[in-house]
């Protein structure tokens, strides 16, 4: 993995972390501003990760499978215990 790959799971990771946590406390501000810009964010970033893998000779569709464990993963720990 290259620095900046690392940067947007990363990204990735962050976007959803938040998504997980306001869902669970403040579910409303997910209806703004706020909520698309985060779901933006988490899109943008997995996109640019499929096209970056793609570039390196990887397979689309074991990056995207891997996008969607890791974020599932990431919104199930943040958001179960609470």
């Amino acid at each position: 993995m290259t620095r900046n790959t690392r940067e947007i799971v990363g990204m990735f990771i962050s976007c959803i972390a938040c998504i997980a946590l306001l869902s669970t406390i403040l579910p409303q501000l997910l209806n703004g501003m706020i909520g698309l810009i985060l779901i933006g964010g988490a899109l943008l970033s997995s996109g640019l990760l499929v096209v970056s893998d793609v570039m390196a000779g990887r397979n689309a569709l074991k990056s995207l499978i891997g996008l969607v464990l890791t974020g599932g993963l990431t919104y199930l720990l943040i958001a179960a215990p609470m």
